[in-house]
């Protein structure tokens, strides 16, 4: 069954399972908030600070779903989301003198990534 979409009203996109609604803030940036149907759907993240289109933003909704949609953009648009998410969980899972040199290592490659010679 295809999603019944109702197109960008006022901020807002309604879908079957939530509303998405953005909120514009300073520049180009939006605040991105979606607000459940069902108080029971799990969310890991239900809001995002971001710089996507509108069309953008439907298109990840259609693929991931309301639960996910902030989540998924949170790890292109905050790179620290996603390296706080690994550090919990392996601090969780090494000792702090296990951990620290993957730490050091990562921060290594970013930094080449980033400014590379």
């Amino acid at each position: 069954m295809e999603t019944q979409w109702v197109d960008w009203n006022n901020g807002v996109l309604s879908h079957p399972d939530a509303n998405c609604m953005l909120e514009p803030l300073e520049g180009c940036l939006k605040r991105l908030t979606v607000i459940p149907a069902k108080s029971d759907t799990f969310m890991p993240r239900s809001s995002v600070v971001i710089s996507y289109p509108q069309e953008l933003i439907r298109k990840i909704l259609t693929v991931k779903g309301p639960g996910y949609l902030c989540d998924e953009i949170a790890r292109e648009e905050e790179p620290s989301y996603i390296r706080f998410s690994l550090e919990t969980d392996l601090k969780a899972q090494l000792s702090q003198e296990k951990f620290a040199p993957y730490l050091s290592i990562a921060v290594q490659k970013r930094d080449v990534h980033q400014n590379p010679a």
